[in-house]
């Protein structure tokens, strides 16, 4: 929790003495904190008959940009050159057989994982996406589209 309110800032004139002081606090959250980009006591908006100011907290919540991370585009693959490639480098991985301890399991998983991932690394294209982008349309339709 951080405090919002600059120390010092007084938030009520006793009624009595018309001293100021401070009784009231403002506290924000360790994620909003770098969101607030006023806060304030306003005097001249203080209504008739009270003894507290008003605070003013202004909080920026305008939201941030994001960049998508490029994809996979599994619509741009070339097939049968993908299922020739792992054919050719599963075959090279032990063959399957049952597991006596917790690292065999790991150090075959592992790599088998990364023979999967090295494989369509190489055959299947990354694609950036767009916020227009329409995700139904694919490349026979544009095809279809370029016929008519």
């Amino acid at each position: 929790m951080h405090m919002a309110l600059r120390p010092g800032v007084n938030t009520l004139e006793s009624t009595s003495s018309k001293n100021y002081t401070r009784p009231d606090n403002v506290w924000v959250s360790d994620e909003l904190h770098p969101n607030i980009t006023q806060c304030d006591v306003l005097p001249s908006e203080r209504p008739v008959c009270t003894d507290h100011l008003p605070i003013i907290t202004k909080i920026d919540v305008s939201p941030t940009r994001t960049t998508p991370a490029p994809r996979y585009n599994w619509r741009d693959v070339a097939w049968s050159a993908l299922a020739k490639d792992m054919k050719t480098e599963l075959a090279k991985l032990p063959v399957p057989h049952t597991f006596c301890t917790i690292l065999d399991f790991e150090t075959s998983l592992n790599a088998f994982t990364n023979t999967l991932d090295s494989i369509i690394e190489k055959h299947v294209p990354k694609t950036k996406p767009t916020p227009f982008q329409k995700r139904w349309w694919s490349k026979e339709l544009t095809d279809k589209r370029n016929q008519v």
